[in-house]
């Protein structure tokens, strides 16, 4: 037996847990009949240690559910601020199940990150809690529309531009001339074209007006409001 966590060599689950926690799909046998690619069903003690999860866990977490038993699930938690509350440890539902759910996020086998939304609800045996039990689903990041690869590709021109390019092209868009923009800068007039030309090749633009419809557009995705 593993001292530090109480769990079998054999099946890695810890031998203390409840035989409700083992195998805990009849408290809720519409959910375990409804369980797919979709859904993971899960169990685990008050330390947070896992003692039940569903095959189906291998696609909604990408982690193989015998992996986990025994494990305590903080363990795969990113460094995320959603993640947090989790750790802070293991709270029990005290009367209601988690009825809103809770997100967070964790490392897959492979590394990557990966949000899911989980429901939760306090298991009790003889007038005591044991545990918890719920189901969890994947997260899936909203797919990208062409509208947002093209304003990420406008982004990644704006980044293109040196600092003196952005701030004539800033200049530019506020209204003011080349002449008024070397005053202003104490720079030679055709420093400002130069400055101006290098910018509208990297922002692939040919004129003022595009050149301020793009702008706007790189402005407002940045997050900017001096519009």
């Amino acid at each position: 037996m593993d001292k530090d966590h109480g769990t079998s060599q054999e099946s890695g689950c810890p031998q203390d847990a409840s035989p409700l926690l083992r195998n805990p799909t009849h408290f809720l046998p519409i959910l375990a009949e409804a369980i797919d690619m979709e859904l993971a069903f899960f169990s685990h003690d008050l330390e947070g240690r896992i003692t039940f999860l569903s095959q189906s866990a291998q696609h909604v977490f990408n982690h193989n559910p015998k992996d986990w038993i025994g494990r305590r699930f903080v363990d795969a938690l990113t460094e995320s601020p959603c993640n947090d509350h989790l750790k802070l440890g293991i709270r029990p539902i005290e009367h209601a199940p988690d009825a809103n759910g809770q997100v967070c996020e964790i490392f897959d086998r492979e590394g990557n990150r990966i949000k899911i939304w989980t429901w939760r609800t306090q298991i009790v045996e003889a007038g005591q809690p044991v545990g918890l039990a719920g189901v969890a689903r994947r997260i899936e990041p909203p797919a990208r529309t062409a509208i947002d690869f093209e304003v990420q590709e406008l982004l990644e021109r704006a980044r293109s531009l040196s600092k003196v390019e952005r701030e004539v092209i800033e200049m530019v868009i506020d209204g003011h001339m080349n002449k008024t923009i070397a005053g202003m800068l104490d720079v030679a007039v055709r420093t400002i074209e130069s400055r101006r030309s290098r910018a509208m090749v990297k922002l692939k633009v040919k004129s003022l007006s595009e050149l301020v419809k793009i702008w706007m557009t790189i402005r407002r995705a940045e997050g900017r409001t001096d519009m």
